[in-house]
Formats: structure tokens, sequence, C-alpha cells
């Protein structure tokens, strides 16, 4: 078995990044924030769901 060409400076390598440019800090913020909003919800939201069948169970 040989070794794999391990050279970065391979011509044979056309590597083509994901993204065309890095987030700048407004829209990694942005993004923070958007996350933790939701998060925030979805936990308030199940803590209410929790409540709501919890209270519906108890009165049949």
């Amino acid at each position: 078995m040989e070794d794999g060409n391990t050279s970065l400076s391979s011509s044979g390598v056309n590597a083509k990044t994901v993204y065309e440019k890095e987030l700048d800090d407004n829209s990694t913020k942005a993004y923070t924030q958007v996350s933790l909003i939701t998060g925030v919800l979805s936990l308030v939201s199940y803590f209410i769901l929790k409540i709501k069948t919890s209270s519906t169970k108890n009165s049949i």
C-alpha cells in the first residue's frame, strides 16, 4: 500500500471553499441572538405544554 500525496502545494488538488467569505461580527451576533431566542421559546413552550397535559390528565 502506498501513501497518498501529503503535499499541501500539490497542483492536482483544486479545493474550493464552501463559503465565499467568512461571517462578519454583526452576522455572527445576529445568528447567536436568533438561536438564543429560539431556544428560550422552545423551552417555555415545552413547559407550558407539559403543564397543560398534566392538568388535563388530572381532571379526567
